[in-house]
């Protein structure tokens, strides 16, 4: 017996109420087009998905998501809403990597278009730092991350 790939189970998937790892395109030509991990229909939500350490569960339990977290959630929405889709909610599933799923953390707020301009400034500043061209996808969370928190040492 095979393990069907993520492709095959988006395939199989025929649920109208989500859509899964939907390219989104916030019509910037400097910023790339990213993959929304999933799109509620009727709550008109965007969610993403980290799975992550004990020490950013932690800190996410503390006192929230950190910025580059929230940006990347709401630049998804940015992108969903120009695709002509309907966005009030951003979602976080902060899933452990090493813990019961008894330990997930979720995190939600209304959507800000407003809040996504930074994220692809962010990004964009980013890959120009790194004399890198970014294409295809968004910055990943690790390397948003180190940047934000000032890291330019060239790991990318």
């Amino acid at each position: 017996m095979t393990t069907p790939d993520w492709d095959d189970l988006k395939r199989r998937h025929d649920n109208p109420r989500w859509m899964f790892e939907i390219e989104v395109d916030i019509g910037d030509p400097n910023c790339p087009t990213g993959h929304c991990d999933l799109y509620d229909v009727d709550l008109q939500a965007v969610v993403d998905w980290k799975i992550v350490g004990p020490t950013t569960m932690k800190k996410v339990k503390e006192s929230g998501p950190a910025s580059y977290y929230k940006v990347q959630a709401h630049t998804y929405g940015k992108g969903l809403k120009r695709m002509g889709y309907p966005v009030r909610q951003v979602v976080i599933f902060f899933l452990p990597r090493n813990a019961p799923l008894s330990e997930t953390y979720v995190w939600s707020e209304d959507f800000d278009e407003q809040v996504a301009p930074a994220g692809v400034c962010l990004a964009n500043v980013y890959a120009a730092d790194k004399g890198a061209r970014v294409s295809g996808a968004f910055v990943d969370d690790q390397d948003l991350a180190i940047y934000a928190h000032g890291d330019t040492t060239g790991r990318w």
